[in-house]
């Protein structure tokens, strides 16, 4: 049994020398937020100036993961989550 230990540690010892060293390159993580606002035109009565109402508020969040396995194979995935939300307007109550 003592035999066995010390013939697998020896092994393992030495594997890094026996076997060829390889590149290590690690994912490449990416995060991208994007936000907008829509606003509506109100039309203005007499005697007042034109006004924007905020009618919808967007967000977006894409996660992106870039992995290069070797020079011929690169893969990304992306995903995206996308929420719109719209306010009722003056009009609409």
């Amino acid at each position: 049994m003592k035999k066995c230990i010390l013939v697998i540690t020896i092994l393992l010892f030495f594997l890094p020398l026996i076997c060829t060293a390889q590149e290590i390159k690690l994912p490449v993580f990416s995060l991208r937020y994007d936000s907008g606002l829509g606003s509506e035109e109100i039309e203005p009565e007499e005697g007042e100036e034109e006004e924007l109402d905020p009618s919808s508020q967007r967000h977006k969040v894409t996660l992106r993961i870039k992995e290069e396995w070797s020079d011929e194979l690169t893969t990304n995935l992306y995903t995206a989550v996308f929420q719109e939300r719209i306010f009722p307007t003056v009009r609409q109550l």
